[in-house]
C-alpha cells in the first residue's frame, strides 16, 4: 500500500469515526427530558406516534405520520449521520440547491443533504407519497423544549446568539467562560454534553455561556473564534485565557475549571449574575 493510499484510509475511518460520534451524541444527550417516565408500552406506542405538518410548494398542508422511517439520514461534511425523528423540530427543504436545515427540539440546528428522495404519510385521506422537491418543511407536533428560568438559572448557563448576545455578559466580574460550538461538530457536542453536567456545582465560583455559531456568526467573528470547540475565559471584559478543541471527559473539563478559578477567582465580587436569570431584561 501506497504512502497516498494509507492517507486516503485514514482520512476515511476519521470521518466515519466523526459520524459515528455525532449521531451517539445525539441520540444519548438530545433526548427531551421528561418529569414522570411512561410506561414501557406507552413509549413504544408514543415513539411510532410523531406526527408532522408537511407544507408542500403549493401552500398545501397535511398532517400525519411518517411511515418506514425512524431516522433521517443527513449528509454532512464528514459523512452520515441518522437523526431519530424524536428529536426533530422541523426540516427546512429550500427550493434550490442549499442543505437542508434540520432544526431539533433543544433548538440546536444541523444542515446537510437528505439522503431519502420521497416521504411516505399516513393521514385521514389514506396513505401519501410526496416527492421532497414538492415540500418546503415538515414541523413535528411535538413542542419545542423550553427550559424554565429556574432551570436555566440551576444549571449556571445561558445560550446566547446573535439576537440576544450582551456584551456586558463578558464584563462581569465573575469569571464567564464562553464556550463556542456547533450541533454539527461531535467534539463541540461532547464538550457541551460534559459542561452540561458539571457547570451547576461551580455557582457562585464561575459563570457559563454557549454560543452557537450557527446562529450566532457575527458575535463569533467579534470574538476571534475560528475553530469549535473554543473556550474563552473572561473578567472585567478582559480575555485571559483560550483553549481550542475538546474534552475527552468530565474529569479533564472539571481539572481545567478548577484551574481556571484558582487563576482567575474574582476578588471584588462573588455574587453570581446567574441567580437573577432575567437581569438588564
Amino acid at each position: 500500500m501506497t504512502l497516498s493510499n494509507l492517507s486516503n484510509c485514514r482520512r476515511i475511518f476519521c470521518r466515519q469515526f466523526q459520524a459515528a460520534a455525532l449521531v451517539f451524541c445525539i441520540s444519548f444527550a438530545w433526548q427531551p427530558s421528561r418529569a414522570v417516565a411512561a410506561p414501557t408500552s406507552a413509549r413504544v406506542a408514543e415513539s411510532k406516534a410523531i406526527r408532522f405538518t408537511v407544507e408542500l410548494t403549493d401552500e398545501t398542508k397535511v398532517t400525519g405520520e411518517l411511515l418506514d422511517l425512524d431516522s433521517l439520514p443527513l449528509t454532512v461534511d464528514f459523512g452520515e449521520v441518522k437523526i431519530p425523528l424524536r428529536l426533530i423540530h422541523n426540516i427546512q427543504i429550500p427550493q434550490d440547491d442549499s442543505p437542508v436545515k434540520v432544526r431539533f427540539l433543544n433548538g440546536d440546528l444541523l444542515s446537510g443533504r437528505l439522503g431519502v428522495e420521497t416521504f411516505v404519510l399516513t393521514t385521514e385521506y389514506g396513505r401519501l407519497t410526496i416527492a421532497v422537491k414538492q415540500i418546503e418543511r415538515l414541523t413535528s407536533t411535538q413542542s419545542p423544549a423550553k427550559p424554565t428560568a429556574a432551570a436555566v438559572s440551576r444549571a449556571n448557563i445561558l445560550h446566547y446568539d446573535d439576537k440576544t448576545w450582551r456584551d456586558e455578559t463578558i464584563n462581569s466580574s465573575t469569571v464567564t467562560i464562553v464556550t463556542a460550538w456547533a450541533p454539527w461538530a461531535a467534539p463541540s457536542v461532547k464538550t457541551v454534553s460534559v459542561l452540561t453536567k458539571a457547570a451547576g456545582d461551580y455557582r457562585g465560583k464561575l459563570q457559563f455561556v454557549l454560543l452557537d455559531i450557527d446562529r450566532g456568526k457575527r458575535t463569533a467573528e467579534k470574538l476571534g473564534i475560528k475553530a469549535v470547540p473554543t473556550m474563552l475565559v473572561y473578567r472585567d471584559g478582559k480575555l485571559l485565557e483560550k483553549r481550542t478543541g475538546g474534552m475527552r471527559d468530565e474529569a479533564e473539563l472539571r481539572q481545567w475549571l478548577d484551574s481556571i478559578y484558582q487563576k482567575h477567582r474574582s476578588r471584588t465580587s462573588n455574587r453570581n449574575p446567574f441567580d437573577d436569570p432575567f437581569r438588564g431584561r
